[in-house]
């Protein structure tokens, strides 16, 4: 009995469900209508939607950055660790992907392209951004540009007279009270708070509407905003590869920052390889005056000597007991221009100012352990300095390599003492072997010993001085020469269009369409 009545309940049970079904199914007949109508009404409220939307795009571009051999080498290393299934890191790579998407090299790129300038024209329905259109070009004068420090709004209105500008800031004047002024004709200057406005006509671009809205950012704000909105990867852990991507509404806009961003970076990377001979250009120029002063005052010496004691040629006959002389009388010379590089280089080192500084290298020094010390030191400073453009003096990769430059420091100063003791050990030898010889030309006249005295002390000079100038222009080639150190594998294209996503808005104001009225009945 109970079996039965729980089947006539399930039976009924699915009566009703089946009747329900078939009356919603009746419903959505019977009102078709509703769901063509609340579709095409979703369906056209999203076209209106993706017709003022402002599309956003994706551009990208693929670049190889150089690595130098000791940098490869450890990749290479690495290559084989990952090989034994462990991970390694390669901190030069990694630590150029830093500084390429940098604030410093995004505001550089910014400068470059003057992209801290926005134009906008006022459309039938939105606002509408201009590049490289705008028929007018603003600027500010380029020494008040880095005091810059908020946005400053224009508003041009096209007159009968020419164009008239409402100009506000929170330095100029308030939105309510803006700072009006008549242009009559372009090229002009306004004369602001904040610095001189220049403007001028762009060529071939006439102002078609009634106005023109034009903002102008700190640049190291701009610096900000297209550093966040850049993306640099790795295409792998083995390459050097990388690529750049920026989403923008304007894909010329975002090709030209990819472009720029890669010059303003090899740009930097040139200051860095740079700074090192213009620090050694610095230190060859001062020896140069100072060694000039000295071998004037040695050859107005000579020529006195020689005006006093009415000397005209210098005398033969010595010339056999000179002959033995002669070879240590050059190795004096070579000596004494060692130990003058050493003393100045040990006077750069014992200022404790100059740590962290670079040291002039490839100056003529002969100890090829002293170049290695100093070229190992000179490049550590290098890096803490690109390190510190993207991070502080308190992160733990600077705070390393802080304590890396100091032992060097002191090792290259320990160096060049232990040198210039070695140097003065040899010279004592040679003096002593040239004195020998020398007093063998006891017959000689006076005056031609106080001759070679002092057209010894004037070779010396002359020898220092025609080396430091050979030394100059080897170094003035360094300084003048450009290398990249980022190559563009891939220019910048257009990966398509990342927002807003059409197709999806589309079908998903088809299912509201269908959703809406079959929910209400």
């Amino acid at each position: 009995m109970a079996e039965y009545i729980d089947n006539d309940a399930q039976h009924q049970e699915e009566e009703s469900s089946s009747f329900d079904f078939r009356k919603l199914w009746s419903l959505v007949v019977l009102n078709w209508y509703w769901l063509i109508l609340s579709t095409l009404f979703c369906t056209a409220a999203a076209y209106v939607y993706l017709r003022y939307q402002t599309p956003v795009y994706n551009i990208s571009s693929k670049i190889l950055i150089k690595d130098d051999s000791r940098q490869n080498s450890f990749r290479a290393a690495g290559s084989q660790i990952e090989s034994f299934g462990l991970v390694t890191n390669n901190n030069g790579f990694d630590n150029e992907l830093e500084i390429l998407q940098s604030t410093a090299i995004a505001t550089k790129a910014v400068r470059q392209l003057k992209l801290y300038v926005a134009y906008f024209v006022e459309g039938r329905v939105a606002v509408v951004e201009l590049y490289k259109t705008s028929p007018i070009i603003v600027d500010i004068e380029e020494a008040r540009l880095d005091e810059l420090q908020e946005v400053v709004n224009i508003v041009f209105t096209k007159t009968d007279q020419g164009l008239h500008a409402s100009i506000t800031s929170k330095t100029i004047a308030a939105e309510d009270n803006p700072l009006e002024t008549d242009i009559p004709s372009l090229p002009a200057t306004i004369n602001t708070k904040v610095g001189k406005i220049l403007l001028s006509q762009n060529p071939g671009f006439d102002m078609t509407g009634s106005k023109l809205v034009v903002s102008i950012y700190p640049p190291v704000l701009m610096g900000r905003i297209y550093a966040a909105r850049f993306q640099v990867a790795p295409t792998s852990k083995t390459t050097n590869v990388a690529v750049l991507s920026l989403n923008d509404n304007l894909p010329i806009r975002a090709t030209d920052y990819l472009r720029q961003v890669v010059m303003s970076y090899n740009q930097d990377a040139n200051e860095d390889k740079n700074e090192v001979a213009r620090n050694t250009e610095e230190f060859i120029n001062s020896r140069i005056e100072i060694i000039r002063g000295e071998l004037d005052d040695t050859e107005e010496q000579l020529e006195s000597y020689k005006r006093n004691n009415e000397l005209i040629n210098l005398p033969t006959n010595a010339g056999a007991a000179l002959t033995n002389s002669t070879t240590y009388q050059e190795r004096q010379v070579e000596m004494q221009t060692q130990m003058n590089l050493v003393q100045a280089l040990i006077e750069y080192v014992s200022n404790p100012a100059n740590c962290m500084e670079l040291i002039p290298a490839n100056i003529g020094i002969s100890d090829a352990s002293t170049n290695k010390m100093i070229s190992d030191y000179n490049t550590q400073v290098l890096n803490r300095n690109r390190l510190l453009r993207a991070s502080s003096e308190n992160s733990p990769q600077v705070r390393q390599l802080a304590d890396d430059i100091t032992v060097l420091w002191n090792g290259v100063r320990q160096q060049l003492n232990s040198i210039y003791a070695n140097l003065q050990t040899q010279k004592r030898s040679i003096d002593e072997q040239y004195a020998r010889f020398s007093g063998k030309v006891s017959s000689t006249p006076a005056q031609e010993r106080v001759l070679n005295n002092i057209g010894r002390q004037q070779e010396v000079k002359a020898g220092l001085y025609l080396m430091l100038l050979q030394k100059r222009e080897e170094n003035y080639i360094t300084l003048n020469s450009v290398a990249t150190k980022a190559r563009v594998i891939d220019e910048p294209m257009m990966n398509g269009k990342v927002s807003p996503r059409s197709t999806i808005i589309m079908l998903l104001s088809i299912f509201v369409g269908l959703c809406f009225p079959l929910g209400f009945m």
